[in-house]
Order: structure tokens, then sequence, then C-alpha cells
């Protein structure tokens, strides 16, 4: 039930003696409502990966801190609706793998708490030596980098204890027009499916993005497009209509 409809059934309490209104005389229900519509924010959180520093992360739907600060019942209240969409967004992209058997992931405490997450992983025409053995090159890159990502995304859901869902965006620089490349890259995207948590990826293609843009964060094309999608509740990938 909305907001709107539960204030025109509820009879609305009288103002106290001070002249301040009895927010807590509200039902609990309706409170929850109000919580839900507050402000949030975003904030750069610490998640830190010893063998690479191409990560970065982000928690957005956090609780406010001027809300925070009303009193320690509204704080309280408010915090437990707001966590339930806080969610974690986590940065990915490979530099120099040079240390590819340490794959501790720290988050700090507050962190470890949250029940949402979303990763972005960027695939990128890497200077990693690969041996595709007469393979498609784009495919082959893709099929290398998952197997990179899938050696610490296990880590890190493993310190995310209260996770309820996760969502993977993955990004790839090239278009997978004909049937067996996009059959190829169905195989690799498949590779994250077991994941713990997992409800949903998205396949985007940046269409020109080359190392040198991923390596500085800039991973965007104005042919950006969303291509394939994957739902736990379906369990097959679908391609996205233009």
């Amino acid at each position: 039930m909305s907001l709107q409809s539960n204030l025109s059934n509820t009879t609305v309490t009288t103002p106290t003696r001070r002249g301040l209104f009895d927010f807590f005389g509200l039902p609990r229900e309706l409170r929850d409502l109000i919580y839900d519509e507050l402000d949030t924010t975003t904030a750069r959180v610490k998640v830190t990966r010893k063998w690479s520093t191409k990560l970065r992360a982000r928690a957005h739907n956090l609780p406010a801190l001027k809300f925070l600060q009303l009193s320690h019942r509204f704080s309280i209240e408010y915090r437990s609706i707001v966590q339930k969409k806080t969610t974690l967004v986590i940065e990915d992209h490979f530099g120099d793998f040079t240390r590819p058997e340490d794959v501790t992931v720290e988050l700090s405490r507050s962190v470890s708490t949250i029940q949402l997450a979303r990763l972005e992983l960027y695939i990128a025409h890497a200077r990693l030596p690969v041996d595709c053995r007469g393979g498609d090159m784009d495919c082959c890159i893709t099929g290398r980098d998952i197997a990179l990502h899938q050696r610490w995304i296990p880590v890190l859901l493993a310190r995310l204890s209260q996770l309820t869902s996760l969502t993977i965006d993955v990004h790839i620089p090239y278009q997978c027009g004909n049937a067996d490349k996009r059959s190829a890259l169905v195989k690799h995207v498949s590779a994250l499916t077991t994941l713990s948590g997992l409800e949903a990826i998205t396949v985007i293609v940046n269409p020109g993005v080359r190392y040198e843009d991923v390596a500085r964060w800039d991973y965007t094309s104005v042919d950006k497009q969303k291509v394939m999608t994957w739902k736990r509740t379906t369990g097959e990938f679908l391609d996205v209509e233009t």
C-alpha cells in the first residue's frame, strides 16, 4: 500500500502541548513508509584486494546522517528500513595480474553487513599473454577475464555475510552479432551463474573501448547498449531488443 493511501486512511494524531507533531504516535507501518521515502546518500567505501588496485566501490542508498541525528529511536527505525535497499557497487578491471594466488579481499565492518550488491565487471583487451588456439580473440579474452574475476568474487561473497541479492553487469568492448560469437559469449558468461546469491546478469557492449580507456576508468561509448540478460527465475540468456 502506498504512503498516500495510508495517510488517507489514518487518523492523524493531535499536536503535542509543545506544538510538535507526535510522529511516533503514527502506526509503525506508516512510519516505515515515510522512512522509505526519505533521502539517502552515496559514499565511497573501503574494499581492497591485495593483488590488484583496479577496484573501486561505492555504497548507494546509505542512511543519511541528518536523519540519524534526529533521535535514537528515529535513527534505529530509519536505518532498519534504509539498510534493506543499501547497495554495494564494485567496479573491477584488470591491470597487471601479478599475484593470482593472493585474492584476499578486505571490507570495512559496515560494508560487510550490506544485503544487496552489484558487480560491474569490465572486459578489456588486456596486455596479458593469451593463447586462443585459433579461436576468436574477443571471445577468448572474455573467457580469460571472467575466469580471473571468478578467482576473487567468491572471496568477496564470503565476506558479505548478510548478502541476499547479487547482480552482475559484464561490460565488453565489442559487438557479438553473429551466432558463433554470441554462443561463445554465453558460454563464458554462464560461468558466473553458479555464484551464490546471483539474481541477474546483464551484458553491456561499449564498442571501440581500448585497454588504455579502461585503465583510466573510461569505459563509455555513445553506442553503449545492453545486448543480453540472464535471470535466475528463467535460467537462460535472452537477447535485448534494440
